[in-house]
């Protein structure tokens, strides 16, 4: 299709139509720097636009409105003026005159005629993103998201605290908080009482031992717990050296009181020190636990 000079307002071509139209008569829309970075010389695709333009001219016409401002094409607009072409071919959109469009408005049709035509950066994807949004849509939508999170607290238990006017948060203070526990024994570590008072490296080593340390040992402590009051219940099912869990329990321990073994034990196993011989005798007495449940589960004790 070949272009022709810019015909009058009474005669403007329908999109579709090229034609060629002086530098000087086409005006950037400046709402277009607002989502798209302007290109400078750091911009290596922008150089090798320069290039193109340079050796070939324009090959993919500049996409305007009625009263010629550009819709699409500003970084060819730039490229052009900068190569010394004193025209560029044009598809002229009648429909649309930018002048009586709103910003918003302006800023909507320069993202939807402008999407997916190059590669953009992350900042600009962003942008082209929000000026999507409706304002007031997204904030009923925040809304029923909050309600629905404060509508969860309240079936949670958690505490629900009143601040400055209608916001609201959850208290992680109260009993029962695993994120309140957790962080006061961060701060134990620190020797502090607010993460306020330690420096990022003392309270990011802090949070490193009470997870890697004092947290393990407050599992493997109530792990220990559990299952001497499972050997107790065992031991006095199996009564005095009585029946088979009584036998194998024997066997295992040597004849020792199972309490008295895990409390002679417990030290070196909070500290990781166990020896293979009391982590062999750990293994086995889980092991019988578990057996003697499974057969309690299928009323065979």
């Amino acid at each position: 299709m070949g272009t022709s000079s810019l015909p009058s307002p009474a005669s403007r071509p329908a999109l579709g139509e090229i034609v060629s139209v002086p530098l000087s008569f086409i005006q950037a829309t400046p709402d277009n720097w607002l989502i798209y970075r302007k290109p400078d010389e750091s911009d290596q695709a922008w150089l090798d636009l320069c290039a193109s333009v340079s050796a070939n001219g324009i090959t993919d016409p500049l996409t305007i409105s009625a009263d010629r401002y550009i819709i699409s094409g500003h970084r060819r607009y730039l490229a052009a003026g900068r190569c010394g072409l004193t025209s560029v071919p044009c598809l002229q959109d009648s429909s649309v005159l930018m002048e009586i469009l709103t910003p918003s408005e302006r800023i909507a049709l320069l993202t939807e005629r402008n999407r997916g035509i190059r590669i953009k950066s992350d900042s600009e994807l962003y942008l082209e993103a929000a000026a999507t949004v409706d304002p007031a849509q997204a904030v009923r939508a925040a809304e029923s998201r909050k309600a629905d999170f404060f509508t969860k607290v309240k079936k949670s238990g958690l505490d629900e605290v009143e601040t400055v006017g209608d916001i609201r948060r959850t208290d992680p203070s109260g009993e029962g908080s695993a994120l309140g526990s957790i962080l006061e024994g961060i701060l134990a570590e620190a020797g502090t009482s607010t993460p306020l008072k330690a420096s990022a490296g003392t309270f990011n080593a802090a949070t490193e031992r009470f997870y890697r340390v004092t947290l393990t040992k407050r599992f493997v402590g109530e792990a220990l717990d559990l299952l001497a009051g499972d050997l107790k219940e065992l031991a006095s099912e199996a009564g005095a050296g009585a029946g088979e869990y009584g036998a194998i329990l024997r066997s295992v321990l040597n004849g020792e009181d199972p309490a008295l073994f895990l409390e002679a034990v417990r030290g070196t196993v909070l500290e990781g020190k166990v020896s293979q011989s009391v982590l062999g005798k750990l293994i086995s007495l889980a092991l019988l636990v578990i057996r003697h449940q499974c057969a309690c589960h299928e009323g065979k004790t």
